[in-house]
């Protein structure tokens, strides 16, 4: 009876063979995440040991090793997961943060001393902070494109794609109406809704990192979730003297730091042909014809959305975030490694009917403010 299986067992085999060959990865996406992952980034990461996603443990040693197509898609996998918890507990500390800093603005609001001047830095921050999931989001679209799909088979949503949709939209939640410097009330709407956004999403973003939901990240320390007690601070908020400069710092740093070291130093870039984040190609893969599978579902909605006002935005958050204080550092940052010099031009392929709204763009930290109808519904 075995003599009669045996050849079934063997066709088995070949078409089993020929199926995982047949969707392996292509040499030109093996070749990026190889090239990707060849960054001193990986091999120096102490902070994460591994990572769960459904039933399977992702580890560094599959992002340190070389792959080929067979094993592309898992490093592709390891990288974005090992990525996207590492953005994660950065978006939950300054999520703490900002509760933080609108505790202070509280305060005021408590000691009759008027909120708006701590709200409206409070919304400029915000701003930063909806630019942040931009490039957050996009730079894990970007690796995550290079993980080659079946035809026809649903995308996971693991890197946190509708999450960060959300917080790019967060000022709409927030703000109903634009604090009023003679109306005291306005602000304390906005402080309350501040409040309760970042709470939730404290929340949300707390069950990824700890596996209540699909992912599970392990860290070897945890961050500190929140700004120092700036008893300097309260201090003059009773003495009606008000100086948020510090807590302003204490922001532009956080953001800063993760725009170098997860974006500059991994070497992604603003890509002007798709005008969104991509990742560096290597020079073996410069002039080999990309595949229609190469461009992402997620990929295909970020470009729909983009706005010529969103591209400058971008620019400008990214050079402000390149930018340092020649004061305080010596150190410089090739802003034309992550903004190609003729970046600025190619917001002319988006949509033209956006053109009005072009001179908001001047300053990517300004908040812009639209009526919502409903929070629940967003």
């Amino acid at each position: 009876m075995f003599l009669i299986k045996l050849p079934e067992i063997w066709v088995f085999l070949l078409h089993a063979i020929l199926f995982i060959e047949a969707y392996s990865s292509t040499p030109r996406k093996t070749a990026i995440i190889n090239h990707f992952c060849e960054n001193d980034f990986w091999k120096n990461l102490s902070t994460i040991q591994e990572v769960r996603y459904g039933r399977t443990y992702y580890s560094l040693e599959s992002i340190n090793s070389i792959a080929h197509k067979g094993s592309s898609n898992g490093k592709v996998r390891s990288a974005t997961l090992f990525l996207s918890c590492l953005y994660a507990q950065d978006l939950r500390q300054i999520f703490y943060m900002v509760n933080d800093y609108q505790n202070i603005c509280k305060i005021i609001l408590e000691t009759k001393n008027n909120p708006y001047e701590c709200t409206i830095n409070l919304l400029g921050i915000i701003k930063k902070i909806t630019l942040l999931a931009t490039v957050i989001k996009e730079s894990l679209i970007s690796l995550d494109a290079l993980y080659h799909m079946r035809p026809n088979t649903k995308q996971h949503d693991y890197i946190l794609y509708d999450f960060l949709s959300r917080l790019q939209k967060v000022e709409n939640i927030i703000v109903r109406d634009p604090p009023s410097k003679d109306n005291p009330k306005s602000c304390e709407i906005i402080l309350k809704n501040i409040d309760i956004v970042f709470n939730a999403m404290i929340i949300y973003i707390s069950n990824d990192i700890n596996g209540d939901l699909e992912k599970k990240c392990v860290f070897t320390t945890e961050n500190d979730d929140s700004i120092p007690q700036d008893w300097k601070t309260v201090h003059i908020i009773q003495n009606k003297i008000f100086n948020f400069e510090y807590l302003n710092n204490k922001f532009d740093d956080e953001i800063k730091k993760i725009i170098i070291e997860k974006l500059y130093n991994l070497h992604f870039y603003f890509n002007k042909n798709i005008n969104m984040i991509d990742i560096e190609l290597p020079d073996e893969v410069l002039y080999v014809t990309p595949n229609n599978s190469d461009m992402s579902i997620f990929m295909e909605k970020e470009q729909r959305n983009k706005s010529k006002s969103e591209v400058a935005e971008l620019l400008n958050f990214l050079k402000a975030a390149l930018t340092v204080d020649k004061n305080l550092s010596n150190e410089k940052f090739e802003i034309a490694r992550l903004i190609p010099e003729n970046s600025s031009d190619s917001s002319d392929s988006s949509d033209s009917s956006d053109s009005s709204d072009s001179s908001d763009s001047s300053d990517s930290s300004k908040p812009r403010y639209k009526k919502i109808k409903d929070i629940g519904n967003q």
